[in-house]
């Protein structure tokens, strides 16, 4: 694909962020070269390079949440999924470790399997 009036926007922004190979910007500077408006807009553009902050989230472990937080319906939704196989490994596992420390969750994961098989029946 060239770069052409249709499609210049995206040139523009791929050029400003180094995605371009040397004959990609050859092809962008003669579209430029050929339409002003184009080379006008890439050099109001061109002022606004942003760089990225480096930052540091020092308190982001409070932010995870482990299996047991989650709520009544996420578990509940969890146990459904379980249930029509739509589970990864890991979730296997997790809801494995939910319901083998806590009889009530175990319970509902029981009742919610069988109601799951009944309505194939």
């Amino acid at each position: 694909m060239r770069p052409d009036r249709t499609n210049y926007e995206i040139w523009l922004i791929d050029y400003l962020d180094g995605n371009l190979n040397p004959q990609q910007e050859r092809e962008l500077i003669s579209l430029m070269e050929e339409n002003p408006d184009i080379k006008e807009e890439f050099e109001e553009l061109s002022q606004y390079i942003i760089k990225p902050v480096e930052t540091s989230f020092k308190s982001k472990d409070f932010l995870k949440k482990s299996v047991a937080d989650l709520s009544e319906s996420q578990f509940e939704l969890l146990c459904v999924a379980a249930s029509e196989n739509d589970l990864s490994i890991r979730q296997r596992d997790e809801i494995q470790s939910i319901i083998s420390g806590n009889p009530n969750k175990k319970k509902t994961f029981e009742l919610i399997n069988r109601l799951n098989w009944l309505l194939l029946i």
